[in-house]
């Protein structure tokens, strides 16, 4: 439903509103916003708690009633104290629902907001964008009106105002309670002694009910019975909620907290991952990137793992090819040159054993040793090549439970807030579910790469030091060679 209502106020009316305004100060919008309306609504107000707003919202309720285009379309049975904000060139406010349940600053009431209006008070050739941008069923309808024309549309409605580019906006918003049952007999007009509860609390409340219900009450020729016990209705209903509203105004104790609850559930609709990670709780936040910090050391593993297991199979490769050839320990020596790491420790283990076991005539236990050295050299280099995967391991185990922690701090922080803002709005419940399941989504995105870069890389180390068992072999037949021959002793000379 989206109802237009012209010439709410006649255009000196609006005129007044102008002067009174541009005679007062404005303050951010934002001041009065939670952490998350703040972040998409950029305009100025008049204090609701300023002497302005307070005689500029009787003149709009005021004007409501004497509208029956307005009580005929709204049947409202109580209406939000009316609000009023203003867009410079550059301002805007983004996209967003309006809170489903808003609270009278300085009482217990709370309203349930069924139908939004904006009260137009600026001219709209008077000013460039500004354009409220209503989304419902039928698609997106754009709505700039003259100063003093009303659009009524449901609050559970997504819209936005365009950015203006040109002049000034300037307009009055307020909601309804509608609810059309509860129009006749809750806010019936004759005073005495049979008044209820409620019109004799109304009455004490507010002594001007009694001028209202005598206005309402005079005969109009363009107006039935029916029409003026609808209005008389309303506009007791609007004047009875704007007692303790006054009140409360007069107690000063209208601030940005008092709101914050009201206006938490306008959540920003921009679901990207950016918006998500900078909407999100700060724990949430440490937890997400501590995931992306792993997520990077578990692609740097892979990286340098690669390119030194590649360097080290080739040096084993070319070790193999060198040492096939070799007849005995001096030309093996010989063969491989300085070598590399592991063909110099192969090479320096049999020359030490051969040297420690020269007067030793009996050759099988000198080979035992030897292999015994070749066995510590190869677990070493093992271990050397397969540091750093360790990291894998772990990111790939904890990672999905590091995320689902942050996950569920999220959500509990979430349901707070529902619980705060007394709504559970689809548009509201969603941004902070979203984010907090970004959580889980990064640790998932850490994990799962690190759990099969960590199986590549096992089988590249297992082919390696397949490859390393493969030169310690050789090179302990070409030990076993040397010392069948019976000329151990000269062959360490010559390898020395």
């Amino acid at each position: 439903m989206l109802i237009c209502i012209p010439e709410v106020l006649t255009k000196q009316q609006v005129a007044f509103f102008r002067e009174t305004m541009a005679a007062s100060d404005w303050e951010d919008g934002r001041t009065t916003a939670g952490s998350q309306s703040s972040l998409v609504k950029n305009n100025l107000q008049l204090p609701q708690d300023g002497a302005t707003a307070r005689e500029l919202g009787e003149h709009v309720l005021q004007a409501l009633a004497q509208c029956p285009n307005f009580v005929s379309a709204a049947l409202p049975a109580k209406i939000f104290p009316p609000l009023f904000n203003r867009y410079g060139v550059g301002q805007d406010f983004g996209l967003h629902v309006d809170n489903a349940i808003r609270g009278i600053p300085g009482t217990a009431i709370r309203i349930r907001t069924d139908l939004s209006c904006t009260l137009f008070l600026s001219e709209a050739e008077d000013y460039d964008g500004g354009e409220l941008v209503i989304q419902d069923r039928v698609g997106q309808q754009e709505v700039k009106l003259a100063a003093g024309d009303l659009v009524l549309y449901p609050s559970t409605s997504l819209h936005f105002v365009r950015e203006v580019t040109r002049g000034e906006r300037v307009a009055s918003f307020l909601a309804t309670k509608h609810d059309p049952g509860q129009c006749g007999p809750r806010f019936a007009v004759r005073f005495g002694p049979g008044d209820s509860v409620f019109q004799q609390s109304a009455r004490r409340r507010r002594p001007e009910l009694c001028a209202a219900d005598r206005y309402l009450s005079q005969p109009h020729s363009d107006m039935g019975g029916s029409m003026k016990n609808t209005m008389r209705s309303a506009f007791l209903g609007m004047l009875f909620l704007q007692g303790p509203i006054s009140t409360g105004w007069a107690q000063g104790s209208l601030t940005a907290r008092t709101l914050d609850s009201a206006i938490a559930a306008t959540k920003p609709h921009d679901l990207s991952v950016w918006m998500m990670f900078a909407n999100a709780d700060i724990v949430v936040k440490i937890v997400m990137i501590g995931l992306l910090l792993a997520s990077v050391g578990t692609w740097t593993v892979l990286v340098a793992k690669t390119i030194e297991l590649k360097r080290a199979r080739q040096r084993a490769i070319d070790a193999l090819v060198k040492l096939s050839d070799a007849r005995g320990l001096s030309e093996a020596r010989l063969a491989l040159g300085n070598g590399d790491r592991l063909t110099a420790a192969l090479l320096s283990e049999a020359t030490r054993e051969l040297k420690l076991s020269s007067d030793i005539l009996a050759g099988p236990g000198v080979k035992e040793r030897v292999a015994s050295c070749f066995a510590e050299v190869d677990r070493a280099e093992g271990m050397s090549i397969k540091r750093g995967t360790g990291l894998l391991a772990s990111v790939g185990s904890t990672a999905p439970f590091v995320g689902l922690f942050g996950t569920v701090w999220g959500i509990m922080n979430s349901f707070i807030g529902i619980s705060k803002a007394q709504t559970t709005n689809l548009a509201v419940v969603a941004p902070g579910i979203a984010e907090a399941l970004l959580a889980t989504a990064i640790g998932l995105f850490a994990a799962i790469p690190a759990v099969l870069i960590y199986n590549h890389l096992a089988r590249q180390t297992s082919a390696y030091l397949e490859l390393v068992s493969n030169v310690s072999g050789e090179l302990l037949r070409i030990v076993s060679r040397d010392l069948d021959r019976g000329h151990h002793a000269s062959k360490i000379q010559a390898a020395e």
